[in-house]
Parts: C-alpha cells; sequence; structure tokens
C-alpha cells in the first residue's frame, strides 16, 4: 500500500471509501504523523468507522482540521466524535479530549462552535483552557459549578487542580477583556470557587 505517514494535507473526499473492517484511516491518526488536515467528506463512511476514528483521535496532536461530512454516519457516530473533542462528564474528561483537532461535517445537533478553533502554537492549551471556562460558565448559570467539583474532586486531587481551575478562569477573561459579561461571569466564578470550593 501507500505510505501517508509522511503526507501534511490528505484529501480523500469523493472516493466511495468504505472501510469494510479496515482501520488504516484510524490507525493514521492514532500514529500522530505530521498530517495537519485529512478530509474525508462525501465517502461512505459509516458509525463504526466514526467511532474507530473517534478513538485515534485521542493519541494525537498533529491533527488540526478533520471533515467527515456527507457520509453514512450517523448520531452514534457523530455524539462519539463530538466527545473527542469535546467530553464534557466530567473535568477530567474534558480535560483529556482532543485540543487540536477542528472537526467539520456534524449536523446541528452537535454545537462545534468555537471548538479547537487556536490555530497557533500554544493552541493544545488555549482551546483546553477555553473549553473548560465554557463548562463552568454553564454550570454557574444552572445553579453552580461548586457541587459540581466537590463531587467530581476531592481531597488531595482538588487542592492540586486548584490553581489550574482558577487560572482558566483569569486567562479566559485576559484573552477577552472587552467583553462585559465575561468579566462579570469571571468575578462570580472565582468568588463561588474561593466561598464554597472544599478543597480539603
Amino acid at each position: 500500500g501507500v505510505d501517508l505517514s509522511m503526507y501534511k494535507v490528505l484529501n480523500l473526499c469523493g472516493n466511495n471509501l468504505r472501510m469494510n473492517g479496515r482501520t488504516d484511516i484510524q490507525d493514521l491518526i492514532a500514529a500522530n504523523p505530521p498530517l495537519v488536515e485529512l478530509y474525508l467528506h462525501n465517502n461512505r463512511l459509516n458509525d463504526d468507522d466514526a467511532v474507530l476514528i473517534a478513538q485515534s483521535l485521542g493519541r494525537n496532536i498533529h491533527l488540526r482540521r478533520l471533515d467527515v461530512g456527507r457520509n453514512n454516519i450517523q448520531e452514534r457516530g457523530m455524539r462519539a466524535l463530538y466527545e473527542a473533542v469535546n467530553d464534557t462528564s466530567t473535568l477530567n474528561a474534558l480535560s483529556d479530549s482532543n485540543h487540536s483537532c477542528f472537526l467539520e461535517g456534524l449536523t446541528e445537533d452537535f454545537d462545534l462552535e468555537g471548538n479547537n478553533e487556536n490555530d497557533g502554537s500554544q493552541r493544545l492549551n488555549i482551546n483546553r483552557m477555553c473549553k473548560v471556562h465554557q463548562r463552568m460558565v454553564q454550570q454557574y448559570h444552572n445553579g453552580g459549578i461548586v457541587p459540581h467539583l466537590n463531587i467530581e474532586m476531592s481531597g488531595d486531587n482538588s487542592v492540586l487542580l486548584a490553581p489550574f481551575v482558577i487560572e482558566s478562569v483569569v486567562r479566559r477573561h485576559d484573552a477577552h477583556p472587552k467583553l462585559t459579561k465575561s468579566f462579570e461571569c469571571s468575578l462570580g466564578l472565582l468568588y463561588e470557587l474561593v466561598k464554597d470550593w472544599k478543597m480539603a
């Protein structure tokens, strides 16, 4: 077969691709090659293929764009891909998500706005920070973040993680200092964290 490991851009769109149990694409992504853009739209990939691709994204920090539109991927496969880059079940799961790859081709049910959009040299840290902050803001507006933190993090772990959680609030605000709502929310988050988070 053809060695694809050294390519930076692969455009495989419109090739009627079906995996049929093969894992060539997934193995390529998981190997974390220099590949930066991968276009797979307008093929015949299915949910099983999407799930394997999603799993492979967890080991990749180089791929910055993946287009899977116009395939046979349904809700199960799209959810797996979405959660590979934005698993909001817990802060740890979110932190462990892929923070380099911008996904294209999912339905509107999966909100990818602002997700892994930073493409600079610090993209992994910035994209992670933005996602963690967005999750905390949602919880803040839905009754408070501290109850979630007290469940997800306890004991020594909370003490170790506290500086990083607080830093994500401050750095996110610093990135958008002109947003009044962001400023007010950041103050509220910081106040709630300092006042109520049980870190011991």
